[in-house]
């Protein structure tokens, strides 16, 4: 579930892990989602990173979490 304080402590860019947690969904529906192009990653050394932003723009356009229906 999104909380502010998390919010805020989060860098610009997110694991994978970090953007399910935030978008209160699965590791696997977000490696899905990169897979299909859904969301923009990063690649950062050896890791696969999200843009905080990413977040915003998927909440905006209408997706919703588990914890907001």
């Amino acid at each position: 579930m999104l909380r502010l304080e998390d919010w805020k402590a989060a860098g610009d860019l997110l694991t994978i892990e970090k953007f399910a947690s935030f978008c209160d969904t699965s590791q696997r529906t977000v490696e899905r989602w990169l897979q299909e192009r859904r969301i923009d990653s990063i690649k950062l050394g050896g890791a696969l990173l999200i843009p905080k932003t990413e977040v915003i723009r998927l909440l905006s356009n209408g997706y919703r979490t588990r914890s907001m229906e």
